[in-house]
């Protein structure tokens, strides 16, 4: 379980939220590229592990997040996405993501928190 800790904007009031498979999302912020060493052994050797490229969203505004009793303030997402999505990624612009959140638990996964994409779109596009 996830509980999703973020700050109104209303002094300084905290809204606390619990988010699991079901529960919907949306964030803003920009989409970068990173690349990680993959299979077979992860990094530990470089001249034989596949390169892997995975998307991110740069938050505008961290959020806080709550796993195991433990508050961490969380500025880039990873992020899980259908191909259509990343054939309109412009990493000029500043992204509109709905989706949901869950804990990373593979070698696939590179940050603490991941967000499976429902829906994507520049900011000031209609859904």
């Amino acid at each position: 379980m996830i509980v999703l800790l973020f700050n109104c904007g209303c002094s300084k009031k905290i809204e606390v939220k619990e988010y699991g498979d079901s529960k919907k999302v949306i964030l803003k912020g920009k989409i970068v590229t990173k690349e990680f060493y993959g299979p077979p052994n992860y990094g530990e050797n470089p001249d034989t592990d596949v390169i892997e490229s995975f998307y991110f969203l740069i938050l505008d505004k961290p959020i806080l997040i709550e796993t195991n009793s433990t508050i961490n303030s969380i500025s880039e997402i990873q992020m899980v996405l259908f191909t259509e999505y990343q054939k309109t990624i412009s990493k000029q612009a500043e992204y509109i993501v709905k989706g949901t959140l869950f804990l990373g638990h593979t070698g696939h996964h590179h940050s603490e928190v991941l967000i499976t994409v429902n829906e994507l779109r520049e900011e000031g596009m209609l859904w």
